[in-house]
């Protein structure tokens, strides 16, 4: 539970993740190279100038968060959400993308569609002031303050911008209907949640984005939401080892237990 946790410049490289919420984190120049974020929640986190390069984001929310200058460079997208995200120089160039549901994604320092995206020099000038006080002059060294004076400054061109914008267009103009995005963040889930790794601390963040902590990815009565909740509660879910009794009423108040066939 990290909500609005104060981590600009974090080094969180390698860290394990899964399920976390991370809502309105202050994540500005944080490193998170190859962290496993798989079914987080980063909606409204600020990640300015962030790497989540080769990043585990499947089935994470990424909803109007700050994306501006943020390098995914081969993250792992599938299943991802993307709306209303503030998406200036973002470079996902090389991410995987797949069933990744992106709805209007800003990609412009003026924003006509996401207003809050606007990114100006008095925005500028916040984020170095905001590093300068929060960051402890030690961790400097992890975030790279180069690269965020030139990709961040709107009075500054960038190499391969427009290429950066035309992907999240593309990527939008591509995103899935909601049932198969909704079958594909299903299956996201079910793989980590019922992963041996980190139970039942893993399927206790996702049981509660489930039943109701934020708004539910899924939309009201699905069928995969219910479907989802059956096989966390299924014996052959290695991740629920632990998961308390509360975290099962949970469950079983979206979907009841029902005999199946073994997941293999």
């Amino acid at each position: 539970w990290l909500a609005s946790a104060q981590l600009q410049g974090a080094a969180l490289v390698d860290a394990q993740l899964q399920g976390a919420w991370l809502a309105a984190a202050q994540l500005h120049g944080a490193s998170l190279e190859n962290a496993q974020l798989q079914g987080a929640s980063l909606v409204n986190a600020q990640l300015q100038g962030a790497r989540l390069d080769i990043a585990r984001l499947q089935g994470a929310s990424f909803d109007s968060a700050g994306l501006q200058s943020a390098s995914l460079d081969g993250a792992q997208l599938q299943g991802a959400s993307f709306v209303d995200v503030c998406a200036w120089r973002a470079d996902a160039r090389q991410a995987a993308w797949k069933d990744t549901r992106v709805a209007r994604p800003e990609t412009g320092p003026k924003a006509d569609k996401v207003p809050k995206c606007t990114w100006t020099t008095a925005s500028f000038a916040e984020l170095k002031q905001i590093i300068a006080k929060e960051v402890p002059e030690g961790n400097w060294n992890a975030i790279d303050l180069q690269k965020i004076e030139q990709s961040l400054d709107p009075t500054k061109s960038l190499e391969g911008e427009d290429e950066m914008a035309k992907i999240w267009a593309a990527r939008e103009r591509e995103a899935p209907t909601p049932e198969v995005y909704e079958q594909s963040l299903a299956e996201q889930w079910r793989k980590t949640g019922c992963a041996a790794e980190g139970a039942p601390y893993v399927l206790h963040g996702l049981v509660a984005r489930l039943s109701g902590r934020g708004p539910s990815p899924f939309r009201d009565q699905s069928g995969w939401a219910k479907d989802l909740a059956s096989d966390f509660l299924y014996e052959n879910c290695a991740g629920a080892l632990g998961l308390s009794e509360a975290d099962k009423a949970k469950l079983k108040k979206i979907a009841p237990v029902r005999l199946r066939v073994p997941m293999r």
